[in-house]
Formats: structure tokens, sequence, C-alpha cells
């Protein structure tokens, strides 16, 4: 059937509409997998590349229109994240990735949730690199209404996000004991976010060891 599909719907790139699935090899390469690792407030935290338009169309085509593909693309950059933050442990942990979440309003009116999504897609691509036990624990959610982050500055982020997360410890909980957990993130622009989540997390005792993301901004690296 797949087969049918692909000669009456024949894949083409994300970016460019060339006949290739997911991503063609010039796209690819435009891309320009960076891998980045630095801290925010002694926090460590690294992602697959840096953030530019073809990054932004990839995290719209998943977080808004639910489109496989790009969330592939997104999941094989925070692979690379993931290999940048842990390359001087060799050893093989059983893993928790916990999903930096989206607002409950946004979870409704897309009717999934983006960060689940694409954690376990690199839950998936983990197993299959690493042979190690991986789990999506979905320990966050956001308990009051906050405002688009998109035109705040870092300070505004910061504080429009300030005791927005809360634990949820659901069934998810009985699993963080004996892995290294690691925040996941589709962009880390200002870390604010990344920040909220870790407050929320050590106020549980939950400790994760970094963050990864498959882009990040330029200006938090400049």
């Amino acid at each position: 059937m797949r087969k049918v599909l692909e000669l009456l719907f024949p894949p083409t790139c994300l970016l460019c509409a060339a006949a290739e699935s997911d991503l063609c090899i010039s796209c690819r390469r435009r891309i320009n997998v960076r891998r980045y690792r630095g801290q925010i407030d002694g926090f460590d935290f690294s992602a697959g590349a840096i953030y530019d338009d073809d990054i932004s169309q990839l995290i719209l085509m998943a977080k808004e229109q639910n489109i496989s593909a790009a969330r592939n693309v997104l999941a094989d950059l925070l692979v690379e994240a993931y290999m940048e933050l842990v390359s001087q442990d060799k050893s093989a942990h059983p893993l928790g990735l916990i999903p930096i979440p989206s607002s409950q309003r946004a979870n409704r009116m897309r009717g999934y949730k983006h960060s689940t999504l694409l954690s376990q897609r690199l839950r998936n691509q983990l197993i299959q690199t690493l042979g190690v036990d991986v789990q999506v624990l979905d320990l966050l959610r956001v308990n009051r209404k906050i405002s688009d982050q998109s035109g705040l500055n870092k300070k505004a982020r910061i504080a429009n996000l300030d005791g927005a997360y809360s634990y949820s410890r659901g069934g998810d909980g009985a699993l963080v004991a004996g892995r290294n957990l690691y925040l996941v993130d589709d962009l880390l622009t200002t870390g604010s976010s990344m920040l909220e989540a870790l407050r929320c997390l050590r106020a549980a005792n939950i400790k994760p060891l970094g963050a990864i993301s498959a882009g990040v901004s330029p200006h938090l690296i400049s």
C-alpha cells in the first residue's frame, strides 16, 4: 500500500520540494549541522544546529502541522545534541527524556502534544542507535495562561514563565529512579523555558543532568 501511495504521491523534500524523502542532500547540507554545547546559570545544554530560517520552517511543520517527516529531522538533530552532551561519558545508562511542555490550550488546539511526540521520536532513535533503555517522562505541565514568547526579550520571557510549570507525577514518576535525565525541547532561544523546567523539577527533588534541543538561537551563543 505504501509503495502504491508513493507512486501516486511521490515524496518530496520538506524545504525545496525536490523529489526526495524528508530532505534532499542540498537542503540537508544547507542546514549546516553544528553541535553546540554551553551553559546557562551553570546548567549544561547542547543543540544539534544553529537556528536559522530552515530550522524555523522545520519546527513549524512539526509543531503546527504535525508533519512526521519534519519531526524526524528534528529528532536527528536532537541525537546530535545528545551525543555532544555525553561525549565524555561512554557508559550506557538508562535514560529519561523530559519534554518541555506546551500550554494546555496549545495542545488542545493542535490535538497532540508536539514536545511529547518529538521526545518519543528521539527515544526511538536513541534505542536504535545506542541499544539502551530510554523512557519519555511527561513530568511537567503548564499550570496557568502564558503569553506568546516569540515577541518577548529574555527578561520578559523569564517573567512570563515564572512559576508556570508544575510537576505532574502521574505514572511516570516511578520511572525516574536510576535514570540519567535530560530536558528535551525543539528550540533553545533564551533558556527561560529550560530554567523554569529546572526550577520545577528540582523542587520535586528531580535533578536532570542537562538539556538538549534541536536548534539554538545564535543570540544565545554569541
